[in-house]
């Protein structure tokens, strides 16, 4: 058995999304495009697979323009979406390093803090914003970059990404918003 395979994540309920939603047909291929990009992750960890799929026949939301307050129609369908982040089991946060060597966190050790910019995971030692320190229930401790600190805490979900989707479209809508497009005129300062 490897170390990803003894690592794997024991699925808890809480962690476990099984959840349906109302999707605009338009976004499923979306969908299922990052579904299988976050089952590649749970693969190469180790950990269960997420699932999405249409469970409706396309039906039709009447919805208005925030602008003109005329109405256009959308068709959506229902998904279901189950699974869970996928990440390493037993792993914790302790803190994290700056690049100025400044620890934030739980304790640190010296021999930690004189690694800022290593990775025990991807073996790449660069120049590095943070560092942090992640420990196993088992006692083990590393230092690890922020690309490969979502392996170990999780990262995104499938319930995440459908409201990720969703939120898009509530972001488009608002930009037609005249309110927002009156204030959003003025002179921007940096």
């Amino acid at each position: 058995m490897t170390n990803l395979e003894q690592e794997r994540l024991a699925p808890t309920e809480w962690e476990f999304t099984s959840r349906q939603y109302d999707l605009p047909l338009y976004k499923v291929e979306s969908l299922l495009e990052e579904i299988a990009k976050l089952n590649k992750k749970a693969d190469k960890l180790g950990c269960d697979r997420s699932t999405a799929e249409v469970i409706s026949e396309p039906f039709t939301k009447t919805l208005r323009d925030k602008t003109t307050n005329k109405p256009y129609k959308v068709e959506y369908v229902k998904v279901s979406v189950s699974g869970k982040a996928p990440r390493l089991a037993g792993w914790t946060f302790v803190g994290y390093i700056d690049s100025e060597g400044l620890v934030y966190g739980d304790h640190i050790e010296d021999s930690e803090r004189e690694r800022q910019g290593d990775c025990d995971y991807c073996k790449i030692n660069r120049y590095r914003k943070h560092t942090f320190v992640v420990a196993h229930e088992n006692g083990e401790r590393k230092v690890v970059g922020s690309g490969c600190l979502k392996d170990f805490l999780g990262g995104k979900s499938p319930d995440g990404i459908v409201n990720l989707l969703n939120a898009i479209r509530r972001l488009f809508d608002s930009l037609e918003d005249e309110d927002f497009l009156s204030n959003s005129k003025g002179d921007f300062q940096s």
